[in-house]
């Protein structure tokens, strides 16, 4: 009975030296120049988070390379179609994931020990894998947050595009209004603009192409920014443009109507699912109090007419 026990104790201590070894000491010079405004805290906790996932992915990769290697891309993917939180990475999100549940594991520990004992184990695995999931759970809002507010900005950054390019500007003149949009703002009330999302994929399309980019590759590491079928069709369509040499304002207007369209079409199917989402509640919390409002009294009268037989 004790030999288990000792084996698993020193195979975690173990593996944990190994780890140790094999990782160097965090620091905060390596986060690069684009993570100067964060705060001296900030950039600690992103440093000891990015030392942690790298770890954690090498120990992995020991293991299976291509599982770490996607475990990592996965977790980069989804920090990018949030706007990277704190210029968060993949190999930070990873060290997140599993710093959480250790100190999740630790703080529930000592609570549940002081005020409800016999909770102890339930309370510290179920604490311990929420927090594992909260890294994910929080890029995932951000993600559906951004995209919504893009779709609704998009048709109208749109349509003043279209307009620049029928005006007789040129393109990558209308595309500099749009970015300069949010310009001059504090970063606090741009991100709070509808269309900060877009002005934002704009401004960085434009330092691509300003440093030598083609617009082609320009536009499609803009579809790749965003997991928005409206985004990938405007590039589509602007990369067919320059390729065929078409009308690159009646393109788009015509995409511009399309998108309206769709957000109408998207607006009814929302509308028409409505009824069906409210049977579950309307069944569970509303039909059970009007049948006790009507019933209730006439069981009571019923009852206390047996009662006086």
């Amino acid at each position: 009975m004790v030999i288990l026990p000792a084996l698993m104790i020193g195979g975690a201590l173990g593996t944990a030296a190994f780890c140790l070894a094999r990782m160097r000491l965090p620091d905060t010079g390596d986060l690069g120049a684009y993570r100067r405004s964060l705060s001296p805290v900030e950039k600690f906790g992103v440093a000891y988070l990015k030392w942690i996932g790298r770890g954690v992915l090498d120990l992995v990769a020991l293991v299976h390379k291509s599982t770490a290697q996607r475990i990592e891309k996965s977790a980069d993917r989804l920090a990018q179609l949030a706007d990277r939180p704190w210029s968060a990475a993949g190999v930070e999100v990873v060290g997140a994931t599993v710093i959480l549940p250790v100190v999740a594991a630790i703080v529930l520990a000592f609570y549940f020990q002081a005020f409800a004992p016999k909770k102890l184990l339930s309370g510290v695995v179920f604490g311990t894998g929420f927090a594992a999931m909260l890294p994910w759970l929080y890029l995932t809002d951000l993600r559906k947050e951004r995209s919504r507010r893009m779709l609704k900005a998009f048709p109208n950054a749109l349509d003043l595009l279209t307009l620049c390019v029928e005006a007789g500007m040129d393109f990558t003149e209308g595309m500099k209004m749009l970015a300069n949009r949010c310009a001059g703002m504090p970063a606090a009330v741009a991100r709070k603009r509808l269309d900060y999302g877009i002005c934002k994929l704009f401004s960085e399309m434009l330092s691509d192409i300003q440093m030598g980019v083609p617009r082609a590759q320009a536009l499609r590491r803009l579809a790749e920014k965003t997991d928005l079928l409206e985004i990938r069709s405007f590039a589509t369509v602007l990369s067919l443009s320059d390729e065929t040499g078409g009308n690159i304002g009646a393109n788009l207007r015509q995409l511009a109507s399309d998108m309206r369209t769709t957000r109408v079409m998207r607006a009814e199917e929302f509308i028409a699912k409505a009824p069906v989402k409210m049977l579950l509640p309307t069944a569970l919390f509303l039909f059970p109090v009007v049948f006790l409002i009507v019933f209730g009294p006439i069981g009571l009268s019923m009852l206390n007419s047996m009662r006086n037989l």
